[in-house]
């Protein structure tokens, strides 16, 4: 049983990150294996592995963009409702 065990569903948000985090890590003997994806530390596993965090990257990304966009429109229509019940008082008047 390790010392100390630690879950997370995203090590970093960018893979370069990563990378530098788990060289620092096993530098001090420290190794950080994914419970859910067993990649290992063969080729075949190092490729899997950074497919993993390639698609994590993008997954952080993606999120910003497309919350950022909703942001975005959110404060578009609120502008133009307030702009049509401004007109429309104007009209009335």
């Amino acid at each position: 049983m390790p010392p100390f065990e630690r879950t997370f569903s995203r090590f970093t948000r960018k893979r370069e990150h990563a990378v530098a985090f788990k060289s620092m890590l096993r530098r001090r003997g420290i190794q950080v294996t994914s419970i859910t994806e067993h990649a290992g530390d063969s080729p075949t596993g190092k490729l899997m592995e950074a497919i993993i965090e390639s698609g994590d990257e993008f997954y952080s990304e993606n999120l910003h963009f497309m919350v950022s966009e909703d942001m975005r429109l959110s404060g578009m229509m609120m502008w133009l409702s307030k702009l049509l019940a401004g007109l429309s008082i104007l009209s009335s008047c």
